[in-house]
């Protein structure tokens, strides 16, 4: 289903849509995580776009959208597999990396 660009703030009420497989709702007005919580009651649903919305620029948007809904192969167009080991990736800290951190090293006196 194509919903892009209508001015959507929430998917109230898409949970009915019980066979949806792929949204596209780019360019929208959704802006917090609470708003997609609806998306999780589709059991079909595969492929998700939500670029161009405000909750698309959020931090942890990817991380979140992956928990939130783990059954999709598609995410903003891309595989949702590989987006998922990016983020592994990007989460993982080196030991070596904290001991030099500014934090963990205060300066000498």
């Amino acid at each position: 289903m194509k919903i892009d660009d209508n001015g959507l703030k929430n998917f109230i009420h898409i949970q009915k849509l019980l066979r949806l497989q792929h949204l596209f709702a780019n360019s929208n007005k959704i802006t917090e995580f609470y708003d997609i919580e609806k998306l999780a009651e589709l059991p079909y649903l595969k492929e998700l776009e939500l670029t161009g919305n405000i909750l698309y620029r959020k931090p942890g948007y990817r991380a979140t959208m992956i928990k939130k809904l783990p059954g999709l192969l598609y995410l903003d167009g891309r595989v949702f597999i590989e987006i998922t080991q990016e983020i592994t990736q990007e989460e993982r800290i080196e030991p070596t990396s904290l001991m030099n951190h500014p934090q963990n090293n205060p300066p000498q006196l």
